[in-house]
């Protein structure tokens, strides 16, 4: 099973979904951003989040999926939702994930619209 990071609400936009992996692969082991690295990621060290691994979220791939794509997902249990992320890394990852060099214009905005929706 592979376990996917949605990025925003898509209540106006497609969901923004990227990747995630266990495998550090040449990544680095500090938490956070790590947009630097060969393969642009934020790390979530075991114990920082409810992920029961040191986890990559995978910065290099941003995928866009409907709403209805992702409800089909949903009702069929090919999609689940396991957790969420705390507020606070939610908006370091937004920021993270803005400040690739991987997203597209149109996903930036979409992403500082959520990052608006966290910040006081």
């Amino acid at each position: 099973k592979k376990i996917l990071v949605v990025l925003n609400d898509g209540s106006t936009y497609p969901y923004i979904v990227i990747k995630t992996t266990s495998q550090q692969k040449g990544r680095r082991t500090t938490y956070g951003c790590q947009n630097t690295d060969r393969f642009p990621n934020f790390f979530l060290p075991k114990g920082s989040c409810f992920l029961k691994k040191h986890t990559w979220i995978q910065l290099e791939d941003f995928r866009e999926f409907s709403a209805t794509e992702v409800f089909s997902k949903c009702v069929s249990g090919e999609l689940v939702q396991l957790a969420r992320l705390s507020p606070q890394i939610t908006m370091e990852l937004l920021q993270c994930a803005i400040d690739s060099d991987d997203i597209s214009f149109a996903q930036t905005d979409t992403l500082e619209q959520m990052l608006d929706k966290y910040q006081p």
